[in-house]
């Protein structure tokens, strides 16, 4: 199984993500996000979704077991609006992160996919450490993060590379909220069926509104000059495939 689906008071579906040890993103998990987010979209009962983890990870990112047996192949493209985090991005309906472990790298761009992100107070840490492992974010990953922090934190976020503990994850903008564990759960349900109560259409049209930009670049991005860059830069993820450094 890689996610589990459960119904709550409030149409408010919660999806676990159950890959243990450290619920990384493989292929498969991105086809199962996208069918359960296609499948929330469409049933009428769900008024509100919510994301988390398991043990101790919300994610830790891309699987990089799979990158190297297969090569970095659809996981070297996310976010870029045909896999499932793009999906969660775009549902129409609330969306809500409850992070209560390790949220990095690709783990991140996932929890940054939604709306709303809350984390509990714990020792572990919440990050989008690319650069700092020479590997270079997806336009659809990058537009998504940049979506979602606000302006004045994105170069220290998206270039400084660190994990942050969740108070500090707060203070630039990677969660919204930070909570005691024993009351983090009833925050992201009671949020969820707050915003699950308004009238679908309006949040929807509002939220593609605020979308808008950065839907745009993920679908025609600018030629930033990142050529050869990129091309350089792949090589980190061809390196993945003959167990280089992750």
């Amino acid at each position: 199984m890689q996610i589990h689906v459960s119904d709550h008071e409030g149409g408010v579906r919660l999806l676990r993500i159950e890959r243990p040890p450290a619920n990384a993103i493989n292929t498969e998990f991105l086809q199962a996000l996208h069918e359960a987010a296609s499948t929330a979209e469409a049933d009428e009962k769900v008024r509100a979704v919510i994301v988390t983890g398991s043990g101790r990870f919300f994610s830790a990112g891309l699987d990089i077991k799979e990158m190297r047996t297969k090569g970095p192949g659809d996981l070297a493209k996310l976010g870029s609006g045909k896999d499932g985090i793009y999906r969660l991005w775009r549902l129409t309906k609330p969306t809500i992160a409850m992070v209560d472990g390790h949220a990095l790298a690709g783990g991140a761009i996932l929890m940054l996919a939604c709306d709303f992100r809350i984390a509990s107070r714990g020792a572990f840490k919440i990050g989008i450490t690319e650069t700092a492992l020479g590997l270079p974010l997806p336009v659809g990953a990058f537009e998504i993060a940049r979506h979602a922090l606000p302006v004045r934190y994105q170069r220290a976020v998206l270039l400084g590379g660190d994990a942050f503990d969740p108070e500090n994850a707060r203070d630039v903008g990677l969660v919204d909220e930070v909570v005691q564990q024993e009351t983090l759960e009833e925050r992201c349900f009671t949020l969820a069926a707050k915003l699950g109560a308004y009238p679908s259409a309006a949040y929807g049209y509002q939220k593609y509104l605020l979308q808008g930009p950065a839907n745009q670049a993920i679908h025609h991005p600018v030629d930033a000059g990142t050529g050869p860059l990129l091309k350089q830069l792949m090589g980190a993820f061809e390196k993945l495939s003959v167990g280089g450094k992750s």
